[in-house]
């Protein structure tokens, strides 16, 4: 996830100061964690107003609402590639609660984080029928 959110940025050509990198690279590392405004502040040894202001005009974007999004960014992933309850994905994440994880979600995705699982894991559970699907081998089954 670390790598995915560096090459997002690589990627937008963005060219960010060395307080904004880092500050990106402890919200990656910390995603599992709730993270505030002054924690950060704090981490880049600047005051937690000028990290706002430099952090929205470097990356077009508050600081809450990039978190939220690598939140949820993360959840999603979370939700095809593990079994996971919507719970325990709304817990390691940080969120205050459970719909406050679900109403995020559905602000980004445009769908709950059930309809998303089942939309997106929906064809790697799918089994060939061996009789149906394989029939070049047609004796093997009988």
């Amino acid at each position: 996830l670390v790598f995915t959110g560096r090459m997002h940025l690589v990627l937008n050509d963005k060219m960010l100061s060395h307080t904004i990198r880092s500050c990106v690279d402890y919200i990656y590392a910390q995603l599992s964690e709730r993270i505030t405004v002054r924690e950060l502040a704090e981490f880049c040894g600047v005051s937690a107003t000028f990290l706002s202001k430099s952090f929205a005009q470097e990356m077009g974007i508050s600081i809450i609402d990039y978190i939220r999004e690598r939140k949820i960014e993360a959840s999603q992933d979370m939700l095809v590639n593990t079994e996971m309850s919507i719970l325990e994905i709304s817990c390691n994440l940080a969120f205050s609660s459970q719909s406050h994880f679900i109403s995020a979600f559905k602000a980004q995705v445009g769908t709950t984080p059930k309809k998303y699982r089942t939309q997106h894991t929906q064809a790697r559970w799918i089994t060939p029928n061996p009789k149906k699907d394989c029939k070049r081998f047609p004796y093997i089954f009988d």
